[in-house]
């Protein structure tokens, strides 16, 4: 809807202003309707009523776009995405305004919050990263999204239909 538009917007455009701003060195990987551009510092934003503007990308080609991101942005609400987790799964961790991920999958990645006022903090999250190794990223992420956990609710689920 056109609320849920202009707050995408917004955050579109903070998250590049913020990246523009900082002063810590980056690689940018960005889903654009050209497939995924590297660095490019200005948004696409799809025009008003364009549901999608990115491309289709095969799955080899994004588990390698995964596997190399230490931070992921959402721009947008989640409602049955679940990027965060598979980037998580991969040793990444996402930035996010609470709004964007239902509140309870976010103990199922490793995020930080900010709001829509706050200027991202660099510096910060380098800091973060030193500290919070991908193996220990991923071990974390699959203890709580993994298919060991899933069978565990799964049977509980059941167990609870018979009861």
């Amino acid at each position: 809807n056109i609320s849920e538009r202009e707050y995408s917007v917004k955050a579109i455009q903070k998250i590049f202003r913020d990246i523009r701003d900082s002063e810590v060195p980056m690689n940018i990987f960005y889903h654009t309707s050209k497939g995924i551009e590297t660095n490019r510092l200005d948004p696409e934003i799809p025009e008003m009523g364009v549901s999608q503007c990115s491309s289709f990308i095969p799955f080899e080609d994004i588990a390698y776009y995964y596997r190399n991101t230490d931070v992921f942005f959402p721009t947008h609400r989640e409602t049955q995405g679940m990027v965060a987790q598979e980037i998580a799964a991969c040793g990444g961790i996402t930035v996010l305004q609470e709004w964007m991920y239902p509140k309870t999958t976010h103990d199922q990645f490793p995020a930080m919050l900010y709001k829509q006022n706050q200027k991202i903090d660099f510096v910060f999250i380098k800091e973060v990263l030193k500290n919070y190794p991908k193996d220990q990223i991923r071990k974390n992420t699959i203890k709580k999204c993994g298919f060991n956990n899933f069978q565990k609710r799964l049977k509980v689920i059941i167990q609870k239909l018979f009861e």
